[in-house]
């Protein structure tokens, strides 16, 4: 795919490149520079492009960057900068090595991942990736919450159930006293009754 990318970018490129021969040390045009960046890092792949959103280049294998033909040609014309941009290459690497962790960490695998450059210098990033079958630790905790969650709230429904039964037994008790109370003043009023036919 990178190949179909770059050999694109050769027409593309044309309107970026001198006709003038350069040497090994004088990059003139973005297709010099890109050549040049090529060339001296393995395990990358390097696109002249200006990034769009949805667009995939490069391999898992390798750290991917596009770079805005534009800027490249700031990067040949410029050695500092060239020298600065160059510097963020190991990072970029290490990132994506580390993006793939995290990403199999939460149960995904990367498909695709890189690196842009805009005209501007500017650098963003990009991925995607897809759910794999295996279960991860984030899942694991998801379970375990929610296993938590359904404990929590069984409780609380045998508490509901037991509070309805105090409160159902508080009502049976005021009742019982009620017609307890009831019933002594019923006997009140006969004993009243006994005594007086006594008297």
């Amino acid at each position: 795919m990178a190949m179909e990318i770059s050999n694109n970018y050769s027409n593309y490129a044309s309107g970026y490149t001198n006709a003038a021969e350069t040497d090994n040390t004088t990059r003139k045009t973005a297709a010099d520079e890109l050549s040049y960046l090529s060339e001296k890092y393995s395990g990358f792949t390097f696109v002249a492009a200006n990034y769009q959103q949805g667009m995939r280049y490069g391999t898992m294998a390798t750290t991917n960057i596009a770079i805005s033909p534009q800027f490249l040609k700031k990067m040949a014309d410029n050695p500092e900068l060239e020298k600065e941009y160059e510097s963020y290459f190991g990072g970029m690497q290490k990132l994506d090595q580390e993006n793939i962790r995290t990403h199999e960490a939460k149960g995904r695998r990367m498909v695709a991942q890189g690196w842009a450059i805009d005209k501007n210098g500017g650098i963003s990033r990009w991925g995607v990736s897809e759910p794999t079958n295996k279960r991860h630790y984030g899942q694991e905790m998801t379970d375990y919450a929610n296993k938590i969650r359904e404990q929590k709230s069984e409780k609380k429904r045998e508490q509901e159930k037991l509070e309805e039964k105090r409160q159902l037994s508080r009502e049976e008790k005021k009742k019982l006293q009620e017609e307890l109370d009831k019933a002594d003043k019923d006997n009140a009023g006969v004993m009243g009754l006994h005594m007086d036919l006594k008297a």
